[in-house]
């Protein structure tokens, strides 16, 4: 996560659990921009951010 959002400072936000994956929303930064991790068999299938970039 770290190469991804160039920032080594982050909290596990909220987690949830399905049978084709499970989804790990994670907070960035002094300001916990939210970013969501998708992983599949144990292994992180996407990573993105969940910030509203229009408002950037």
């Amino acid at each position: 996560m770290k190469r991804k959002t160039n920032n080594p400072k982050v909290v596990v936000l909220s987690v949830e659990t399905s049978e084709a994956n499970n989804s790990v929303t994670i907070g960035v930064g002094p300001d916990r921009a939210p970013w969501r991790c998708l992983v599949k068999r144990g292994n992180v299938a996407d990573v993105m951010s969940l910030t509203d970039e229009g408002k950037l």
